[in-house]
């Protein structure tokens, strides 16, 4: 049930099935509790999968009812523009107070995702101490450009991009998103 899945004994599951697979569980099962039927139609895939080494999740120590933990997975999930993210985080701090690490990591996985998906990415993954963006046919960009921005810390195939995640703990993660909006400043696949 949900509250297996929320609770404190099965977080760490999240790192298990990945967070796009871990979104649609949650969301499938927030829906099974408001209408106690399972959904009509399968959820589609998502544009950008992401898989980080992140714990991404909302503690029951920061949002203790169940049903709000719920409700506000939903929300993530179905966030698709940069600037709801935005209000979404906003509000977070505003009812719940001082944002803990593993919300700040869980808007930052969604914001990956939308990213990557404005910059024509089909997954970023972490792979041998680098982060591993696997690109779609959609994907332009000026690579020169990335490289000299980059420098060696990019390293640009024909199918993806790896980007070293260093020893420096988590500057990656800015760096990361500095690249993916790069991209997507380059690709503008924006929904509608």
């Amino acid at each position: 049930g949900a509250g297996n899945l929320l609770g404190p004994e099965q977080s760490g599951h999240i790192g298990a099935v990945g967070f796009e697979l871990y979104n649609q569980m949650l969301a499938e099962a927030v829906q099974e509790l408001k209408e106690g039927i399972k959904p009509k139609t399968a959820p589609q895939p998502s544009a950008t999968t992401v898989d980080l080494p992140l714990t991404a999740l909302i503690p029951e120590e920061y949002v203790p009812d169940l049903s709000t933990r719920l409700s506000l997975y939903l929300r993530f999930a179905k966030v698709s523009l940069p600037g709801e993210l935005d209000e979404l985080e906003n509000e977070l701090e505003d009812r719940f107070g001082h944002l803990p690490p593993e919300v700040k990591d869980l808007l930052y996985m969604v914001r990956m995702k939308l990213l990557g998906s404005m910059a024509g990415i089909e997954s970023i993954s972490s792979e041998d101490g680098q982060v591993v963006l696997s690109l779609s046919a959609a994907a332009k960009f000026d690579r020169p450009s990335l490289q000299r921005y980059f420098g060696s810390k990019l390293k640009i195939g024909t199918n993806q991009l790896r980007l070293g995640m260093g020893r420096a703990g988590e500057e990656w993660k800015g760096v990361l998103e500095q690249l993916l909006s790069k991209m997507a400043q380059s690709n503008v696949v924006l929904p509608k």
